[in-house]
């Protein structure tokens, strides 16, 4: 997916998380200004990049879970209702709040201008009669030139029902039936589903011509898109083996807004509805269609990983029938002198192979979390990396680091953000030659547990 060629773009401006992990108190992570011209275009430069550094502990990895979190329950049927999901929820929610609540404020840009400001809301809570339930609400900003202002409320979900801010006896009658039949329920992508396909034959009853644009309810339609597009946006890696595979539920979104002659500019907002499999092992299962695609992005991870190791020749793909459909690959490394398949190869390596992917769809325009990047990347390498995103990417990209002696070099194209030892989120500015690196090292930032000495160790250690 690449947004340059799309006609409309997604951006996150902020999140607020509560209840995820050690986060029992709302916190709020900033990525673009909270005030924005509304009659200007936006220049995005020096804000796609965001990184979050703190001690062990702090929080870090406790904001990307949370957006992996928010991607998945939004992304996956019943998600909260999976087998293998619900003991790793009962881990993931804190222990104190019993729920956890995820608002993500974002924008609709077209071509450079902001339109409108939407915020998500989903609120997972602890239940007697299923394992979670889940609370839903989908908001529009009155005054899109502040992110933090006044909304009103497009659509609610909650306790089995659905309140909708539109006055249409037809869908109103629609969603009743719904509810009658116990179909709005704690699944996010099912409710969407059925949003849209209401909405859809509403156009079908509704609209003069063929286009969706001049239907009377198209502020409402496209909220409803915008919902449905944005967590498809999200790519989060966790450097955790027992990741779900999962293929995306929206393949046959853009078929069906074809079959009902919607207009070109709608289906185009659909950006992230292929059938796209997320896997993460190291023998990916491809499908035979795919093949070719599949050995172009091999042979441009060959030359990411070239730049650091140049003794690489060539990566070999092996494909091995798996199905009627798909292959199951195996990726061979060719050296000099020697050939190692990658399940072999240094753990280093690996984590460049998956990260690759990753970053890859930042460059294209997706929202992409990373935790703890500098444990997989060196730092010469993260500060030409980060420098070049800064310059070529068109998407966004937020990561968690420990290694603070890139902050001096990173502060010129990206925002940095600490977390302190209570939770406290601080932004550090861009104070003429101040160096960031040293305010964090000698614990001079606010909630900075780094304020230590050498000799705070000995009575730990030394007799």
């Amino acid at each position: 997916m690449d947004r340059s060629k799309n006609w409309a773009d997604i951006y996150l401006m902020s999140a607020t998380i509560s209840g995820i992990k050690n986060i029992s108190k709302e916190i709020r992570v900033d990525f673009l200004n909270s005030t924005l011209n509304l009659d200007k275009k936006q220049n995005l430069n020096n804000k796609r990049i965001k990184a979050i550094y703190g001690a062990n502990g702090a929080g870090k990895s406790a904001i990307i879970t949370a957006f992996d979190l928010y991607q998945k329950i939004c992304s996956i049927p019943n998600y909260v209702e999976l087998p293998d999901v619900v003991p790793g929820l009962k881990e993931l929610i804190n222990k104190k709040t019993k729920k956890a609540k995820i608002c993500v404020t974002f924008s609709y840009v077209q071509e450079g201008i902001v339109s409108d400001i939407f915020r998500h809301c989903i609120e997972i809570t602890e239940s007697d009669i299923v394992p979670y339930e889940i609370k839903e609400i989908f908001l529009k900003a009155k005054d899109v030139r502040k992110s933090n202002g006044e909304y009103k409320t497009i659509y609610e979900v909650k306790d089995g029902t659905i309140e909708l801010n539109i006055e249409n006896e037809f869908i109103i009658s629609e969603f009743k039936k719904l509810e009658k039949l116990k179909l709005i329920n704690s699944t996010i992508p099912a409710t969407k589903t059925q949003l849209i396909n209401i909405m859809l034959t509403v156009i079908e009853k509704t609209r003069a011509s063929s286009t969706i644009l001049e239907n009377p309810y198209q502020d409402f339609i496209l909220a409803l898109f915008i919902a449905l597009i944005f967590p498809t946006l999200f790519k989060v890696y966790l450097d955790v083996k027992d990741r779900i595979q999962y293929k995306n539920p929206y393949v046959d979104i853009k078929k069906a807004l074809k079959e009902r002659n919607i207009d070109d500019t709608i289906i185009n907002t659909v950006v992230s509805t292929e059938g796209r499999y997320y896997y993460t092992d190291i023998e990916d299962i491809v499908p035979k269609k795919q093949l070719s695609k599949y050995k172009e992005k091999y042979d441009k991870i060959k030359d990411f990983i070239r730049i650091i190791k140049p003794s690489l020749k060539k990566i070999l793909i092996n494909p091995i029938d798996y199905d009627k459909d798909n292959y199951k690959c195996q990726k061979i490394f060719v050296y000099d002198d020697y050939q190692v398949n990658l399940a072999y190869e240094s753990t280093g390596i690996r984590k460049m192979v998956e990260l690759y992917t990753y970053i890859k769809s930042a460059f294209e325009g997706e929202i992409v979390f990373i935790d703890e990047i500098d444990a997989n990347i060196s730092g010469v390498f993260l500060d030409k990396l980060m420098e070049c995103f800064n310059e070529k990417g068109r998407g966004q990209l937020c990561f968690t680091s420990h290694n603070y002696h890139s902050m001096d070099v990173l502060r010129k194209f990206i925002t940095i953000t600490t977390i302190g030892e209570t939770g406290m989120v601080v932004d550090i500015p861009k104070n003429g030659n101040s160096k960031p690196a040293n305010a964090f090292y000698n614990g001079q930032i606010m909630d900075s547990p780094f304020d230590i000495e050498s000799y705070d160790f000995e009575k730990m250690f030394v007799d």
